[in-house]
């Protein structure tokens, strides 16, 4: 799975091969970003695809969200008269906050919506009284 998504992003990137022939299409899901108290929520809109077709990283304060939308074969006598979907691989970083934490994160997929939770680290105090001894 991991390897399919990267072959896509390097085929939608690659100036080796001509985009005339490519089959993907350079695209990115629409997130929306909560702040709540002591997590982040973060949303992503992607319809159509398969749980199996999204991965997720979390490295130094970044979220990557990664997946695949392929274009569905047609049968032979069908052609498309109009396509607006965006379909390929698609890569997409979210930037955290450094109180971000990446060990809890949990992650659900229901009817095209990603719901990301990101657990944060309780604030620390801005000013600390320091004992004279």
């Amino acid at each position: 799975m991991a390897s399919r998504i990267r072959t896509h992003l390097l085929l939608a990137t690659s100036d080796f091969v001509p985009h005339a022939t490519l089959q993907t299409t350079a695209w990115q899901p629409a997130v929306d970003i909560y702040e709540l108290e002591d997590q982040l929520l973060v949303v992503v809109e992607v319809p159509g695809l398969n749980r199996d077709d999204l991965e997720l990283h979390f490295d130094r304060g970044e979220l990557r969200i990664e997946g695949i939308r392929l274009r569905p074969s047609l049968p032979a006598p069908m052609r498309a008269a109009r396509v607006e979907m965006f379909y390929g691989a698609f890569s997409r970083r979210v930037p955290l906050p450094d109180d971000a934490q990446g060990d809890h994160i949990r992650a659900t997929y229901t009817d095209g919506v990603l719901q990301i939770l990101i657990p944060r680290r309780a604030p620390q105090l801005e000013t600390k009284r320091i004992a004279i001894s």
